[in-house]
């Protein structure tokens, strides 16, 4: 059975130079970290300092050298440990070969990742190639700030071919990042709603799903239709940007949930948003109501919030 990897992409984007010591990996993966740790290679480096791993704890550990061995020494407290010379080794992700395994999974005709020219930290991993004559850049980007995502964009955006970009998460996609990609023709794809483990241990895309159906509104801009075929994605399209209510969207836009549990999470959304001072807040609704009479949203809209009310409440459903 295929299983879900999200604390692999998130841990990708806590650290920006997508390298730490063992302890800090295997607190970042949890169980995860058999699936990572290939994708792990040591350096030459030794750490001087490393961030805690205590649960709770947000002190920084000196690594002090102590007769062939290193004393984890905290400021703040913390019990000095004594670790081996491995344990301070710096590893750092192995790009190239995760950007690889990525591309395979996705059905990519897979090319050595290699920086995208004047666009920092982006690699070009593959070609998305829905039928002869067509092909597009595929782009992997790790960064978990919302801002050197929007340059990324830009800068992609500015050699003037569609691209599809894959990030860790849809946490940096603000409305603003998003509305970057639909002036640019262009799509992203976040890696921990698409791909899992799979059952021999590689990336494998989750919930039976492919290229094509992952890619499926990017190639209907991009790529001529038979006329039923374009009939009908036209109509899917229209019937996914009608507005809907808060429950309908978590009904027709998120995992399945049990029957009657979309109700009370909806109910939980907008009481959070009524509250003196609230935690989450709404886009403006559709038919401008107010009170108690439901209110309808657009669905690209409350999609571009997601990730902040799933912060709020962490039981919501992921999106489809």
């Amino acid at each position: 059975m295929n299983r879900p990897t999200k604390r692999l992409w998130s841990a990708i984007e806590r650290l920006p130079d997508l390298a730490a010591v063992p302890g800090e990996w295997r607190s970042l993966l949890g169980s995860e970290y058999e699936l990572a740790g290939r994708f792990l290679l040591p350096t030459q480096r030794i750490a001087r300092s490393g961030k805690c791993t205590v649960p709770g704890r947000n002190c920084v550990h000196e690594f002090r050298p102590w007769k062939g061995e290193y004393l984890s020494v905290c400021p703040d407290g913390c019990d000095t440990v004594t670790l081996s010379r491995d344990e301070v080794v710096v590893y750092r992700l192995d790009v190239a070969a995760l950007g690889r395994e990525i591309a395979e999974a996705l059905g990519l005709e897979v090319l050595p990742a290699e920086s995208v020219p004047n666009v920092a930290g982006v690699l070009r991993i593959g070609e998305y190639v829905p039928q002869t004559g067509y092909r597009f850049p595929v782009c992997l980007v790790f960064t978990g700030e919302p801002d050197q995502l929007r340059c990324d964009v830009d800068g992609l955006a500015a050699r003037t071919e569609p691209f599809v970009l894959l990030v860790p998460t849809r946490s940096t996609v603000t409305p603003a990042c998003a509305d970057q990609f639909k002036r640019a023709k262009s799509s992203f794809l976040a890696l921990d709603e698409l791909l899992g483990q799979g059952d021999d241990g590689r990336l494998v895309l989750l919930n039976g799903r492919t290229a094509d159906n992952v890619l499926a509104d990017f190639r209907v801009i991009h790529v001529p239709q038979p006329e039923a075929e374009s009939l009908k994605r036209g109509a899917d399209r229209k019937q996914a940007e009608e507005p809907v209510s808060m429950r309908g969207f978590i009904e027709q836009h998120c995992h399945p949930l049990r029957p009657g549990r979309a109700e009370q999470l909806a109910r939980r959304v907008l009481q959070e948003a009524r509250r003196n001072r609230p935690r989450l807040v709404l886009p403006s609704s559709t038919n401008k109501a107010k009170g108690n009479v439901k209110k309808f949203f657009r669905p690209a809209d409350l999609r571009a919030r997601w990730p902040k009310y799933k912060q709020v409440i962490p039981t919501l459903p992921d999106l489809e």
